[in-house]
């Protein structure tokens, strides 16, 4: 695999082991060769910030150590 999708042999252990901040371009050029094509199934819109509600710091609960 790592011959036929110019992903280094560590790229490919480090995924294995489940690094969190791996690069995606060459995480999808190994999905791609095992046959795996990602879609986006369904976008998420972003509120626009006059949607968003107020919050006044006094509504809020304290804060526990």
């Amino acid at each position: 695999m790592v011959n036929s999708t110019g992903v280094c042999r560590r790229y490919v252990i480090e995924t294995e082991g489940g690094k969190p901040t791996l690069r995606i371009g060459p995480a999808l050029r190994i999905a791609r060769f095992l046959g795996i094509e990602p879609v986006i199934v369904q976008a998420q819109s972003i509120t626009p910030k006059e949607e968003l509600p107020e919050i006044n710091p006094d509504d809020l609960p304290p804060l526990e150590d």
